[in-house]
């Protein structure tokens, strides 16, 4: 992994994601993101805002794997051992990029689900790792959303295998 990075002028999780304090939805702009500069409520930003690192940002992914180039989210549910992918929306084969898939599978072969969400959850795809059931991570992932649900941020569920 290299370095943390600046979001720069990145912003598509102000979209990707949902924003409780916000009432912000899943796949709707956030009213205080500018579009490809940053947000203009960044000093009051809200908790959920201020704690969100993707993994691009955290230095997990290649440069030209940043969320605004790609058009892909990789968002990490703490404690679960699952990764969300979310596409964004109007460009539902965004995760089919050879790059994205690489690192798909390598996030299986460490032992994460992959869970990748397109068009807000109307298709979604799940990668197993090996050693782990279809059942034992959807558990899981029910109970991030949970406890997501019960602090932050929510997301969709898997329903097809990858």
């Amino acid at each position: 992994m290299s370095a943390p990075r600046k979001c720069g002028a990145c912003t598509l999780c102000c979209r990707l994601t949902a924003i409780p304090e916000l009432n912000k939805q899943y796949g709707v702009w956030c009213r205080h993101c500018s579009i490809g500069e940053g947000c203009k409520a960044y000093e009051q930003r809200p908790p959920s805002c201020y704690s969100y690192e993707c993994l691009w940002l955290k230095g997990g992914l290649p440069d030209n794997l940043r969320p605004d180039r790609c058009k892909v989210v990789f968002e990490e549910l703490k404690g679960h051992f699952i990764y969300l992918v979310l596409v964004n929306f109007g460009m539902p084969d965004a995760w089919k990029n050879r790059d994205i898939r690489r690192e798909i599978s390598q996030l299986a072969k460490d032992g994460f689900a992959v869970v990748v969400s397109v068009e807000g959850g109307k298709h979604k795809y799940m990668l197993i790792p090996e050693g782990q059931t279809k059942k034992e991570v959807e558990a899981r992932l029910r109970a991030a959303q949970k406890e997501i649900s019960e602090t932050n941020r929510c997301q969709p569920q898997p329903t097809q295998q990858i």
